[in-house]
């Protein structure tokens, strides 16, 4: 008989601690090779042009990457591949929590977004 309790609280200590389990951060998505370009780019297109403002700063980047030839893009497509890898790698590593946690990797993920965004409503609002 308390042999079956013991098992029984375990049991319920374990479902407890499923049920409080947080859900890991979900890694960030992996970046394209034109945002592997404008980050490396932006700093030094808004020191050429001190007088343009960020979106002004995002056109003349994309203008400049429309006119790019693949040969160009190249370095950037690279960086993009690499940041691919890096995804890839960190999703595989956040499925492995959510799964020892018991949780459901895109519906972690989908909870890190309605928290994220709901805690920016709330900051816009206040």
């Amino acid at each position: 008989r308390a042999a079956r309790e013991a098992a029984k609280a375990a049991k319920a200590a374990e479902a407890k601690e499923k049920e409080n389990a947080k859900p890991p951060k979900a890694p960030r998505r992996p970046r394209s090779a034109y945002e592997c370009y404008a980050a490396s780019e932006r700093p030094a297109a808004a020191m050429a042009n001190p007088g343009l403002q960020a979106p002004d700063v995002t056109k003349l980047l994309a203008a400049t990457w429309k006119g790019m030839s693949d040969e160009e893009r190249a370095p950037f497509a690279a960086a993009a591949e690499a940041d691919t890898a890096r995804h890839d790698a960190e999703w595989a590593e956040f499925e492995r929590l959510c799964f020892a946690c018991g949780l459901d990797p895109i519906e972690a993920r989908e909870q890190h977004k309605v928290k994220k965004t709901s805690a920016a409503a709330a900051a816009t609002a206040a």
